[in-house]
């Protein structure tokens, strides 16, 4: 996954170089918040609501295939 933009507002975008099969978000303690089962999408591009949620930093867990990428974004207030 090397390449993708995250844009923050009530959503969070991903732009992947390759085809997401879930995706995991947790709080920084480690919980995990939501989870999304994708389906097949050629256009790389997911989407995920961040609504509801406080300022702070969180963690994805991106899986394709046999490989899993961790990153972390930050919610501004």
């Amino acid at each position: 996954f090397p390449s993708h933009d995250i844009g923050w507002r009530d959503f969070l975008t991903i732009n992947a170089s390759v085809e997401i099969d879930k995706i995991e978000m947790y709080d920084v303690s480690g919980r995990l918040l939501a989870t999304e089962r994708l389906q097949v999408n050629h256009a790389k591009r997911y989407r995920m609501s961040t609504q509801g949620m406080g300022a702070g930093i969180y963690q994805l867990k991106l899986y394709s295939g046999f490989n899993t990428e961790t990153k972390l974004f930050v919610i501004l207030e």
